[in-house]
């Protein structure tokens, strides 16, 4: 299994499963803190080989990475052939058709304002399945917020997003190539 950015609460019950291997990456910026044996890598440059992982965990990431549609490239890359799965999760902008970024926004604060965040480099639409479908996923959507009544997600604080099951299909589709 591989996590991107991981959770501190789920890297640490990862860890102490004895049943999977596990590992957990990240870009290590400075002003973060990082749960232990995280390693340091590029989601963007894997360092993986092809067809590694049966699972890749990647919630709350790509809005923060430039070339989003590398990293899904990049995950899809490193799954197994057939059934390899990356659960993945995006916050989506309310009502918005189309995913917005902006490269030319840099400051921090201004990127705050924009995005909700100051490390945030776009605002999902929804045309994200699009991208993921793009990288060769055949996806599955979860909205598990449904499944739960109004009082509960007020008392459990959830927020209506969607979880998308990503499948790396036996037979390639539409592999993307980023060789450089």
């Amino acid at each position: 299994m591989l996590h991107i950015a991981p959770e501190a609460f789920f890297a640490a019950r990862f860890q102490r499963l004895d049943n999977i291997g596990y590992i957990a990456v990240d870009k290590l910026v400075p002003g973060y803190a990082y749960p232990d044996n995280v390693v340091g890598m590029d989601l963007q440059r894997l360092t993986f080989s092809n067809d590694t992982f049966d699972i890749v965990l990647c919630v709350h990431v790509l809005e923060h990475v430039m070339d989003d549609r590398r990293a899904l490239a990049e995950i899809y890359r490193v799954l197994k052939r057939p059934g390899g799965l990356a659960i993945i999760m995006v916050p989506i902008g309310k009502n918005r058709k189309k995913t917005f970024e902006d490269f030319s926004i840099q400051d921090s604060e201004e990127r705050a304002k924009v995005y909700g965040q100051w490390d945030h480099v776009r605002i999902y639409g929804d045309d994200f399945m699009e991208r993921v479908v793009h990288a060769g996923f055949a996806v599955t959507v979860i909205d598990y917020v449904s499944g739960f009544s109004d009082d509960e997600v007020k008392e459990y604080g959830l927020i209506a997003e969607n979880i998308y099951l990503c499948y790396k299909p036996a037979k390639a589709v539409n592999d993307c190539n980023f060789s450089q």
